[in-house]
């Protein structure tokens, strides 16, 4: 199946190079919106994991836990810090990771 669909990839390549659009067309409309929620929905996960990792690299992250939640590049932290200047680097990080498009804090400050 993997070998399959890089060869449809490759023969759409080269079929677009020709200007042809049956490789476009191929699936239709609900199809393609499908696939394009299915990447999203990947993309998004790879953002959370990329999130995930930069926190817990941090020092001043490290030891803490963050409920991570991502739609459409927009992350949603969740968890309880001992500092506001924790809770402003765990979105100052979230926020350097490539693909997050804004980061929405539900972070509660305690002790």
């Amino acid at each position: 199946m993997i070998r399959r669909t890089g060869f449809v990839a490759a023969f759409c390549a080269v079929a677009s190079l020709g200007g042809s659009s049956a490789c476009a067309e191929s699936g239709g409309p609900a199809k393609r919106e499908a696939a394009r929620i299915s990447a999203e929905r990947l993309n998004d996960k790879a953002i959370a994991v990329e999130v995930k990792s930069a926190l817990q690299a941090d020092p001043s992250t490290s030891g803490l836990v963050f409920q991570i939640e991502t739609d459409k590049g927009i992350v949603r932290l969740s968890g309880l810090v001992r500092s506001e200047a924790e809770k402003r680097r765990a979105v100052e990080i979230a926020r350097g990771v490539e693909g997050v498009m804004d980061v929405k804090s539900d972070i509660w400050v305690g002790r």
